[in-house]
């Protein structure tokens, strides 16, 4: 059927120049009468895709011939939205809250265009909604006016993104389930929004009330659509692979016998891994030795997740499903039982494990000059976290160096190695980001004690540089088989965006050499040059914007960011789908060499829609631990009303001040309004707030006493005011 869509798409793309009927594409194509009920099947299928769209007149045609455009919708809480295009190379387009027509947040749409924008973007509107990405809402109750002498009710969402009330009609929810004011309850949607109707639901289920422990991550899962229980045909799975541990883990001398090849027995090496502290899902281990010319023999062995997680099983289907594992301050959300996620495919220390290989071989700068790809089976010898690994190479810490007394040698070349691999992605023009995170420190119930930033060490710089170097030798290895491939893509910037951040980083007092659009090696330097200063989190924070995002696809576009010509990801399967993908894609290269042509065709078909899915469902996790690290930044902070803080400006919009807090790593907003000693104008190209009477200036980096006056937890929202600004000589880099 996939090959029929094909052809159906490329004679429209090529031959016709205008939109036919199903009759006319039936003969363009040379179809038979027999077929016509299949056909209108594929044509269905395609308008769904949003491949084709239907017009007037049962005519279908491209979309990109008719100025539409395809794809996901992202609102902003005021009502606008922008919608995220499907199509390479083409920017967002804006779409305006009256040109909504009903649609939601996330919903897949066809967008009309219409005109450019005062500031420089596309906009359109919605014509028609392809898939719904909410059947249910999560959000507070309300009781509501009468209507006919019962109460109508409606419902809150807590997403802010979700701009409008569910309408909950009387008598329209479950029997038995009567929710009080303020109570947190799940709607399912029984009639979708229009141009001049709300959504229509009826309540399903009452969560709690607001505040109960642990409720906040319970509405994030609910809320973000992500699965927590996982099918008992699954669970079955897993447990039965659980304990048919396959014969290569326990040595068996007749591997063939048992329908595997041979592996590569790595058991006598020294392989470790290094992971944070409550890690529990061990996808990669690590080896590395000194060749004899002054070189470095790197070892990177991965969890052979696709040995135990075949297509098509119960197991796969929820790994697909899930898209990938979910991670919240007090739980996570795997995408793999417990059975494999933490258990048989776990690189756990002193036990047999099976892995896919990747050796690659380096002269002593750090340029790789060769590598091979083998299946292996290993035993990790240590277990090792970032922090004690940063101890053993930077501390020196006496008891550690004596119980891994073994092992140093061996970090001390993977230091060595990966600070020369670095040098090389610097080289070649590869621009790192290293925005601070934040980590939540819980008590035994769960409560916050602390949010601090998450420490960044040369631990972390080995596991990421060998990581990088996997997955870019991976890639090409595939490519040069000529094979259909699933790659990692971050695409070349927009040339307009890219202006933009130039004028705003020049009337900061920044410089980027060169006429035009900037390159690579001018944006490194930039960053070098902002680095250390109170402008440098404002800096990179707008340089990513101006960027495109990363997504998976099946067409290789290269990785802008890195400077990489091919990039996958391949290092982490018990976590990732695409991961688990590219294993078996790799697997089946390594055995059969080149492709079948049916079999290019049939995975041609297969691979955009399975990136497009991961890409979705990445995009979805990462929104949903943002969040949840977002509410309990403002929930550690509501019994601190009134206190005083000082803090330092982290950005300057034209509505107020953003500052964070020292020692706290938290943000709250100065409104504007707040400002009361004058009336305060923004300037963007300095970004900056002046008053035009004291012609005070607010910028970031300055440094102020605040005040906490209000916390809003639904809008993750800190309200300060301004007490005093700190005087210039306390002013240094946040």
């Amino acid at each position: 059927m996939s090959t029929i869509k094909n052809r159906i798409v490329e004679y429209l793309a090529k031959y016709a120049g205008r939109p036919l009927s199903q009759s006319g594409l039936m003969r363009g194509l040379g179809a038979a009468p027999a077929e016509r009920r299949e056909f209108r099947q594929i044509l269905g299928e395609l308008v769904q895709q949003g491949e084709l769209v239907r017009i007037k007149g049962r005519r279908y045609g491209l979309p990109t011939r008719m100025q539409l455009m395809v794809g996901e919708l992202s609102v902003h809480p005021k009502g606008f939205a922008f919608l995220l295009s499907e199509q390479e190379g083409e920017a967002d387009v804006y779409v305006s809250s009256r040109n909504l027509a009903g649609a939601m947040d996330r919903d897949r749409v066809v967008v009309r265009l219409e005109k450019w924008a005062k500031d420089r973007h596309r906009s359109g509107s919605v014509i028609r909604v392809l898939e719904r990405r909410h059947s249910q809402i999560v959000g507070r109750y309300e009781g509501g006016s009468p209507v006919r002498g019962r109460r109508m009710g409606y419902v809150i969402p807590r997403d802010p993104r979700l701009t409008q009330d569910v309408v909950i009609l009387p008598d329209s929810s479950l029997p038995g389930l009567e929710p009080e004011p303020g109570q947190i309850v799940i709607a399912e949607i029984t009639g979708y929004p229009t141009k001049h109707r709300s959504p229509e639901g009826r309540v399903i289920e009452i969560m709690g009330n607001a505040g109960d422990p642990g409720l906040d991550v319970e509405i994030a899962i609910r809320s973000y659509n992500l699965p927590d229980e996982f099918s008992r045909a699954a669970v079955e799975e897993a447990v039965q692979i659980s304990k048919l541990l396959c014969e290569e883990a326990r040595g068996h001398p007749d591997r063939q016998a048992h329908g595997s090849q041979d592996r590569l027995d790595l058991r006598n090496r020294v392989i470790f891994t290094i992971d944070g502290e409550t890690a529990r899902d061990f996808d990669d281990a690590i080896s590395v030795e000194k060749l004899s010319s002054g070189g470095y023999r790197l070892g990177v062995h991965i969890a052979d997740v696709s040995y135990y997680v075949t297509p098509e099983t119960a197991l796969d289907q929820e790994a697909y499903l899930r898209g990938c594992s979910v991670y919240f301050p007090d739980r996570a959300l795997p995408m793999l039982p417990a059975e494999l996620s933490s258990g048989i495919c776990s690189l756990k220390p002193n036990e047999d494990r099976l892995t896919v290989s990747a050796f690659l071989e380096f002269n002593p700068s750090g340029e790789l000059q060769r590598y091979e790809l083998a299946d292996s089976i290993i035993r990790s010898r240590y277990r090792l976290t970032y922090t004690t690994v940063r101890k053993l190479l930077e501390k020196h810490s006496p008891d550690l160096c004596s119980e891994y007394n073994e092992l140093i040698p061996h970090l001390e070349l993977a230091r060595e190695l990966a600070e020369a691999l670095y040098k090389q992605r610097r080289l070649r023009g590869s621009l790192d980001f290293d925005f601070p995170e934040p980590e939540v420190i819980l008590d035994l119930d769960g409560v916050t004690q602390g949010i601090v930033r998450r420490e960044r060490n040369i631990a972390h710089r080995i596991i990421e540089e060998f990581m990088l170097a996997a997955n870019e030798v991976v890639a090409s290895y595939v490519t040069s088989a000529d094979a259909p491939f699933l790659y990692r893509v971050h695409e070349e910037p927009d040339e307009i965006k890219l202006r933009e951040f130039t004028e705003f980083v020049q009337h900061l007092g920044y410089s980027l050499h060169g006429k035009g659009k900037p390159d690579r090696e001018q944006l490194q330097a930039l960053l070098a040059q902002a680095q250390g200063k109170p402008q440098e989190l404002l800096i990179s924070i707008m340089l990513l914007r101006s960027l495109k995002l990363a997504r998976y696809t099946p067409a290789n576009v290269g990785h802008y960011a890195l400077a990489a010509p091919r990039y996958t990801h391949f290092t982490s399967p018990i976590r990732r789908y695409p991961d688990l993908v590219v294993h078996r894609l790799l697997r089946e290269v390594r055995t059969k060499g080149r492709l079948s042509p049916d079999r290019k065709e049939e995975l041609s078909g297969q691979l955009p829609g399975i990136a497009a899915h991961c890409s979705h469902r990445e995009r979805l996790a990462e929104e949903a631990e943002k969040d949840i690290v977002n509410l309990k930044r403002v929930q550690f902070m509501k019994d601190k009303l009134g206190e005083e803080f000082s803090g330092v400006i982290s950005g300057v919009t034209s509505f107020g001040i953003f500052v964070e807090l020292d020692d706290i790593f938290v943000e709250g907003l100065i409104h504007i309004s707040a400002l009361t000693d004058d009336y305060y104008k923004f300037l963007p190209i300095t970004a900056s707030l002046v008053g035009q009477r004291t012609k005070k200036c607010f910028s970031i980096g300055n440094r102020l006493i605040v005040r906490l006056d209000k916390v809003t937890e639904e809008r993750r929202r800190l309200d300060f005011s301004l007490i005093s600004r700190l005087p210039k000589a306390a002013v240094s880099p946040p």
